[in-house]
């Protein structure tokens, strides 16, 4: 598990940009096992973490690209139920919409 360290312990910081960043990469490298584990540990991440849950702000980005990973993996079901993630995340604010 990404986030634990060696001895199972939880690591004190993990950057959500960084994680972003990786899981991108992943997909574009077309590596959609990896990014999907990644995002699957991020977005809940940035659920406890941001305010209002990540709604409104990067998570519908998150939810979008894990659509893509799980999407290329064959996992239609998956991706629609992240795709859909990714709606609820927009929020309000219409411009959020564009993704």
């Amino acid at each position: 598990h990404p986030a634990l360290e060696q001895d199972g312990t939880r690591r004190e910081h993990v950057d959500p940009h960084a994680m972003a960043a990786l899981a991108q990469s992943a997909v574009d490298c077309g590596l959609n096992d990896r990014a999907a584990e990644i995002l699957g540990e991020l977005i809940p991440l940035v659920q406890r973490t941001h305010p209002n849950r990540g709604v409104g702000g990067s998570l519908a980005g998150y939810y979008a690209l894990l659509a893509r990973a799980e999407s290329a993996r064959g996992n239609t079901l998956a991706a629609v139920d992240a795709a859909s993630g990714a709606v609820v995340a927009w929020g309000r604010d219409l411009n959020n919409r564009a993704n």
